[in-house]
């Protein structure tokens, strides 16, 4: 939060050597922390899915999931189709929400031998766009890869952080489905409704998932 530097040094004031020592040693140990989900854009593998940590083991002085404010997954077709595509939108809203960021992935669920791994694949834009010559913008989503077997999470980037209505931010994803089903799919998302001071500090978590399964006979992409 704003102010916190200026807070160790009242501290120590009061505390004397000894105890504002002990407390420099506390605050160097918070501040080194990674900021997972920092404007530039988390490290993949916090979205809570699967025995994922979720932001919140950065930002970590809030409450996951508070009362207030609220992540929604949209787009996510209830039973998809083998190959095609499908607009899948992430919001965030939250009264202490000044800049925004988000992770989110798509694997196949169940007990099975595919079960924790890739579905489909995730895009920054629809195919069309990502073709498009002469754009200047800055992309607001990237997509990275992780882990073994590979996984791929959507995140955003600095130009993505910024809010994209008054305490919201939403990114739009496109996700292909699998060519060849393997039961249902299940999308991780977490999302950072951040303070913008720079540090882990005073950002609220928000987690969401929802599920998507194979259309009925395995309907052939359109």
């Amino acid at each position: 939060m704003r102010g916190s530097r200026a807070a160790v040094v009242v501290w120590i004031a009061k505390w004397g050597a000894v105890g504002g020592a002990a407390f420099l040693a506390g605050y160097a140990l918070v501040s080194a922390r990674p900021a997972a989900a920092n404007s530039e854009g988390p490290l993949p593998g916090f979205t809570g899915g699967f025995g994922e940590p979720t932001c919140h083991a950065c930002h970590f002085d809030a409450p996951e999931e508070p009362a207030a404010g609220e992540l929604v997954l949209s787009g996510v077709p209830d039973a998809y189709r083998p190959g095609a595509e499908y607009a899948v939108t992430v919001t965030v809203r939250d009264r202490r929400l000044e800049r925004a960021g988000f992770q989110l992935s798509a694997r196949f669920a169940g007990d099975g031998g595919a079960a924790g791994r890739q579905a489909g694949r995730l895009l920054a834009a629809r195919p069309r766009e990502e073709r498009r010559e002469g754009s200047g913008a800055e992309p607001r989503i990237a997509i990275v890869e992780h882990r073994q077997p590979s996984v791929l999470y959507a995140r955003q980037t600095r130009a993505g952080s910024e809010p994209t209505a008054v305490q919201e931010a939403a990114w739009t994803v496109t996700w292909i489905a699998p060519e060849e089903p393997a039961g249902p799919v299940l999308f991780h998302a977490a999302a950072n409704a951040a303070n913008d001071d720079d540090s882990e500090l005073g950002d609220v978590i928000h987690l969401a998932t929802a599920t998507s399964r194979p259309a009925a006979g395995g309907e052939p992409k359109p």
